[in-house]
């Protein structure tokens, strides 16, 4: 006779079946979420549901749908325009990263840097630093696959590099340090990659530290609350 326990019943792959189950019935609120928004003119959140959606269904192998999802993202937060710059900025930059590595995600990219430039009139540093990210991250990324790109692929990233450490995004800084290394790789230069390789392992190291224990580095955001810099 059983004990009465439910759970032992249950095929071993009851919990996967589940996992699927939830994700599906997110993309399906997502789809409607987004087709009101749509709707009602929301483009700005319409764009948000509509690149989350994409990611939601690259989860589910789902790529083809995905990508027009994203694309559909970028076409409403170009409709939207300077109404919501952060939008733009996400939608543009979920499209670049499903691109990569592509001629297309460059152009992207650096559309992206553009049209941030053009509708924000604040110029907001780390905003434009995150586009300016997305682009070199764009670069590095095709430079490995064609080679013959990475000088200007390296020229964007450490003017990139050196913007992001204003903004104390120390993380984007090593994941760009480490795709210089990569791309130096794929171009033969070993030597060259090895130094980028060691500079990013050393930052590595100084970023498992609290930050104000880096002699001489004081927070973006310290000086912006009168915390840091006194």
């Amino acid at each position: 006779m059983g004990d009465g326990r439910l759970d032992d019943a249950r095929p071993d792959n009851a919990g996967v079946d589940d996992a699927g189950e939830r994700l599906a019935a997110e993309i399906a609120t997502l789809r409607e979420s987004s087709q009101r928004a749509l709707a009602t003119g929301s483009l700005a959140r319409a764009s948000h549901l509509s690149f989350s959606l994409g990611s939601r269904l690259v989860e589910v192998g789902d790529h083809s749908g995905a990508e027009a999802a994203y694309r559909h993202a970028v076409v409403l937060a170009d409709l939207a325009g300077g109404d919501d710059p952060e939008v733009v900025l996400a939608a543009y930059r979920s499209l670049v990263r499903f691109l990569e590595p592509s001629e297309e995600a460059v152009e992207l990219a650096e559309d992206l840097l553009w049209i941030l430039k053009e509708v924000d009139p604040t110029r907001h540093v780390m905003r434009l630093a995150e586009a300016e990210e997305c682009l070199a991250h764009a670069l590095l990324r095709h430079a490995i696959v064609e080679p013959g790109t990475v000088d200007h692929a390296l020229r964007v990233a450490a003017l990139t590099i050196e913007d992001l450490e204003v903004t104390c995004s120390h993380g984007s800084v090593r994941s760009l340090q480490l795709l210089v290394a990569d791309a130096l790789r794929s171009a033969g230069r070993e030597a060259a990659a090895a130094g980028w390789q060691a500079d990013a392992d050393k930052y590595g190291e100084r970023c498992d530290v609290m930050v104000q224990e880096i002699p001489g580095h004081v927070h973006l955001w310290d000086v912006v609350v009168g915390g840091g810099a006194q």
